[in-house]
């Protein structure tokens, strides 16, 4: 368990001239046994959207899905 955020990008380069880019990153906050899930989703648009079910879908900055503390990141080649 990594106690500390840690960083990501929008844009996942591997070498060989394989790229990719961020689609989505899940962030969990609360402890072990018990938390809340947030979802930011890139549309094809490359809007970002927050999908809290607490709360109804809303449009959101890249920074914001940033800055989530992510617990999944999906990406997908370019």
């Amino acid at each position: 368990l990594v106690g500390r955020p840690i960083s990501y990008e929008t844009v996942l380069p591997l070498g060989d001239g394989l790229m990719y880019h961020l689609v989505g990153v899940v962030a969990h906050s609360g402890g072990v046994g018990i938390g809340h899930y947030t979802a930011y989703v890139r549309s094809s648009s490359h809007a970002w959207f927050c999908y809290d079910d607490s709360l109804a879908p809303r449009a959101c900055a890249t920074a914001e899905a940033l800055g989530a503390r992510a617990y999944l990141l999906f990406y997908e080649r370019c």
